[in-house]
C-alpha cells in the first residue's frame, strides 16, 4: 500500500511539473514572438554575426563536421578560426534542428523558446524545495520575464547568452540550491552545469562563477564539525566541483585560452569597464555612459530585489539558508556590477574579460527573483502582511518592467527583421559580390570601408579573431578583391571553382610548369593540405598570411583538410577523462554503503 501511495504521489508530482514546463514554454512563446512571429526587432551588429555563424556552422555540420571551428564566409572570404574562440553549444542546438528541415531563423527561435522555458523550469524547481507550488511557478514566471533577459534578446542580441546561456545558469542555480547538494565533496550536477555553462557562453559562465562562489563561504551543514573545518571544506568542495565542470568544457576551452597567443590582439579590444558600471554614481561624471537603459531603466528594478529580501532579514533577524545563499550571490553580483568593485575591475585578472561591469545585472536579477519569492514565502508563514505587499511588489515591478521592455524594444524600437534571413540566405552575399566591384577601394576594412555596413556581419572580420600572420590588411584585402581566379591567373594556372569537403575546400588547378600558389584560406595550425590525396607541407605567404602550397606541373587536386592540433587533441582528452571521472563517481555513490 505504502509504495503505491508514494507512486501515485510521484506521478502526480511529475504531472504538475509537466504542466507547469508547458507554462512556461508558452509564456517562452510569448517573449519571443516578435522574432519569429511578427519578424521585428531591434538590430545590433551582432546579429548578423550570430545568424551568419548560425547559419554556416549548421551547414558544415551537415557536410559531416562533427566540430566545425572555422568560418569559411568570415574575413572577405578567406576565413576565421571562429569556433576556436566562441562557446559552440548554442550552434550545435540550432544544427541540430536544421537538419529536420527547420531554415536557421527558425531553429534558432525554437532554441530560444525551449531554453527559456528550461531556464525557468530550473527556477521553479530550485524555488519548489522551500515553497509552495503556487509560489514557486510564480517565481519562475517572473524570471522567465526578467528585463535583463529581454534586454538581452531583442536588444543586446546576445542570441547565446540569452537562450542555452540563461538555461546553463538556471541548471547551477538548481544544483547548487537543492536540499543536502553541498554535502558532497564534488558537487556533479553542478560541475556539469558548469560545463554546459562554459559551452553556451564563456563570459556569461565567467560570471555566474564569480556570483556563486561566494556560497563556498556557507558552512557545510549536516555535521558537527567546527566551523572553520566546515568552511574550509565547502571551499575545498566548491574548487574541485568547478574544476571538473572547467575540464568537462576543456574540448572547447583549452583551445580558446591556449590559441590565443595565436590573435593579434586579445578578446578585450577596447577598455569599456569604467563606462560599463551599474547605477553609476561617480564615474557618470568621469567617463560618458555605456548604455543608459542597461546601466540605470533596467538595472534599477534588479537592484530593488535584492535590496528588499535583505532588508527584510535585517529587520526581523529571521532567515533561512536558501533565503541567506540567494540573497548573498545577489550581493555579490550587486558588487561586481556597481562601482564598488572599481578597483577590482583595474587588476589584471579574468575579471576583465567580462569587459562590461553591467553584465552582472543578470545574475542579481535571478537571485534577487528567487530571494523576494523566498522571502515572501517567509513574510506569509509569519503573518507579515506588509512585507508580503512589499516584496511582492517588486517582484510585479520586475515583471511589468519586463513586459513593457518587451514591447518597447520590439515594437516601438524594432523594425522589420532582413529579408535574407526570411528566405534562409546569407546576409553578407550583396558584399560578396561588391568585395569584386571593380569601384571597391577599402583598404582598412574596419575602418576605410564604409561600404561593408554591419549586416555584411563576420564578412567583414570579426575583429578579436584577426590572426597574428595576418600582418598587413591592404594585402590581404587586395587578394580578396581579385580571388583565387586572379591569384591563378597571374601564375598562369588554370583553377577550377572551390569545392567543399567535410571540413575544407578543395580545387582542381591544372599547371603548364611547377608554380607556387597562395590559396584564398588563411593560415591555421589545425589546416593541411594535400595534392592529389598526399599530405605536402604547405608555407605561411608572409603577405597576406594565407596558405601556400607547392603544385608541381599537370592536372592536381589540391585539398585542405582540418586535423587536430595537438592543443585541440589535449582539451578532447581533458574532456574524456573528466566525463571517465564524472561517471566513475556517480556509479559509486550508487553502490550500497557498508559501514
Amino acid at each position: 500500500m505504502t509504495s503505491y501511495i508514494l507512486a501515485a504521489t510521484d506521478r502526480a508530482s511529475s504531472w504538475r511539473d509537466t504542466r507547469i514546463f508547458l507554462l512556461y514554454l508558452l509564456a517562452a512563446a510569448v517573449l519571443h514572438f516578435p522574432h519569429y512571429g511578427s519578424f521585428v526587432g531591434d538590430i545590433t551588429p551582432d546579429f548578423y554575426l550570430h545568424y551568419n555563424w548560425a547559419k554556416e556552422f549548421a551547414e558544415n555540420f551537415a557536410l559531416g563536421n562533427p566540430y566545425p571551428r572555422w568560418m569559411f564566409h568570415a574575413r572577405l572570404g578567406l576565413g576565421e578560426p571562429t569556433f576556436i574562440f566562441y562557446a559552440p553549444l548554442y550552434y550545435y542546438a540550432v544544427a541540430l534542428l536544421s537538419l529536420l528541415g527547420l531554415s536557421t531563423w527558425a531553429a534558432m527561435q525554437v532554441v530560444a523558446v525551449i531554453s527559456t522555458a528550461v531556464f525557468a523550469w530550473f527556477v521553479y524547481k530550485t524555488c519548489a524545495y522551500y515553497v509552495k507550488t503556487r509560489l514557486s511557478a510564480m517565481i519562475g514566471l517572473v524570471a522567465l520575464a526578467s528585463p535583463f533577459l529581454i534586454m538581452l534578446n531583442y536588444k543586446f542580441d546576445g542570441l547565446a547568452w540569452g537562450t542555452m546561456g540563461y538555461a546553463s545558469h538556471g541548471f547551477l542555480l538548481w544544483a547548487l540550491f537543492r536540499p543536502g547538494a553541498s554535502r558532497k565533496l564534488i558537487n556533479l550536477w553542478a560541475s556539469i552545469a558548469i560545463g554546459i555553462a562554459v559551452g553556451s557562453h564563456i563570459v556569461s559562465a565567467l560570471v555566474n562563477l564569480g556570483c556563486y562562489s561566494a556560497m563556498a563561504f556557507f558552512p557545510v551543514s549536516g555535521t558537527d564539525k567546527p566551523l572553520s573545518v566546515r568552511i574550509a571544506r565547502s571551499i575545498v568542495s566548491w574548487g574541485a566541483t568547478v574544476a571538473l565542470g572547467l575540464a568537462l568544457s576543456a574540448i572547447y576551452l583549452y583551445p580558446a585560452l591556449t590559441d590565443l597567443e595565436l590573435l593579434r590582439v586579445g578578446p578585450k579590444l577596447t577598455n569599456l569597464v569604467f563606462h560599463g558600471f551599474a547605477w553609476p554614481i561617480v564615474t557618470q561624471f568621469i567617463y560618458p555612459l555605456f548604455w543608459f537603459s542597461f546601466q540605470w531603466t533596467i538595472s534599477l528594478p534588479a537592484l530593488a530585489l535584492v535590496l528588499a529580501p535583505l532588508a527584510y532579514v535585517l529587520v526581523h533577524k529571521e532567515t533561512t539558508a536558501a533565503l541567506s545563499s540567494a540573497i548573498a550571490v545577489g550581493a555579490v553580483a550587486v558588487f561586481f556590477a556597481s562601482e564598488l568593485s572599481y578597483p577590482l575591475w583595474a587588476l589584471n585578472t579574468p575579471l576583465g574579460n567580462v569587459n562590461l561591469p553591467f553584465r552582472f545585472v543578470s545574475v542579481v536579477y535571478t537571485l534577487g527573483i528567487v530571494a523576494a519569492g523566498l522571502a515572501v514565502a517567509h513574510a506569509r508563514a509569519a503573518s507579515r502582511e506588509a512585507w508580503c505587499l512589499a516584496l511582492g511588489s517588486v517582484l510585479a515591478l520586475s515583471f511589468l518592467t519586463g513586459v513593457l521592455t518587451l514591447v518597447k524594444a520590439s515594437y516601438l524600437d524594432g523594425t522589420k527583421l532582413p529579408a535574407p534571413v526570411a528566405s534562409d540566405e546569407y546576409t553578407f552575399l550583396p558584399y560578396f559580390d561588391l568585395l569584386h566591384d571593380p569601384g571597391f577601394k577599402c583598404v582598412a576594412i574596419h575602418v576605410e570601408c564604409p561600404q561593408l555596413t554591419p549586416p555584411s556581419g563576420a564578412f567583414r572580420g570579426t575583429p578579436e579573431y584577426r590572426l597574428k600572420w595576418a600582418e598587413s590588411e591592404k594585402d590581404y584585402v587586395d587578394y580578396a578583391k581579385g580571388g583565387f581566379a586572379a591569384e591563378c591567373a597571374a601564375k598562369g594556372v588554370t583553377c577550377g571553382p572551390p569545392q567543399r569537403t567535410a571540413t575544407g575546400l578543395k580545387w582542381e588547378v591544372t599547371a603548364s610548369a611547377p608554380q607556387s600558389l597562395v590559396l584564398p584560406l588563411f593560415h591555421f595550425p589545425s589546416w593541411a593540405t594535400e595534392i592529389d590525396g598526399k599530405r605536402v607541407e604547405h608555407t605561411i605567404d608572409p603577405a597576406t598570411g594565407l596558405i601556400t602550397v607547392a603544385v608541381p606541373a599537370g592536372t592536381h587536386e589540391i585539398q585542405t583538410v582540418w586535423t587536430l592540433s595537438s592543443v585541440e587533441r589535449n582539451g578532447l582528452y581533458l574532456s574524456i577523462a573528466a566525463m571517465l571521472i564524472l561517471c566513475t563517481l556517480s556509479l559509486l555513490r550508487r553502490l550500497p554503503y557498508k559501514p
